[in-house]
This record gives structure tokens, sequence and C-alpha cells, in this order.
């Protein structure tokens, strides 16, 4: 359905990211975007037991358009 939302980018700390990652999924949400900072081996760990379908290592900003400055 349109509209509804399946998934998070998760621009937070590594030390907030943890909750975050357990509301998505107490949400429903399968899709997670771990942005740098974000990430750490414990967030990567509890995202992957979650079962979430999971982007990391890559900043966000290389594919939102308009893609400017150094991801240009």
């Amino acid at each position: 359905m349109k509209g509804l939302i399946d998934g998070v980018l998760v621009i937070v700390p590594s030390t907030q990211a943890m909750q975050v990652l357990r509301e998505a999924a107490s949400l429903g949400l399968t899709k997670i975007w771990l942005q740098q900072g974000a990430e750490s081996p414990e967030t990567l760990a509890l995202a992957t037991d979650l079962g979430f379908s999971l982007v990391s290592g890559k900043c966000i900003l290389m594919y939102a358009p308009p893609v400017r400055s150094f991801h240009g």
C-alpha cells in the first residue's frame, strides 16, 4: 500500500542505534540503512539477528539526489 513505511534510515550515534533498531523491529519495519556513525559490530549483529534487510557502509548522500560535493 502506498504511504506505508517499511524501513528507516538510522542517523544517530552507535550508542543510540541499538534502541532504534529494537523500536523499528517492534513496529514491523523490515529495511534498515545504518548511516556511518550509527554502525558498530553490535548494531550490525543486532540488525542481522532481527532479520532486517540491511544497508551499511554507504552514505545516503551518495544515492539521494541531487548528488553533490565529493559524492558527485
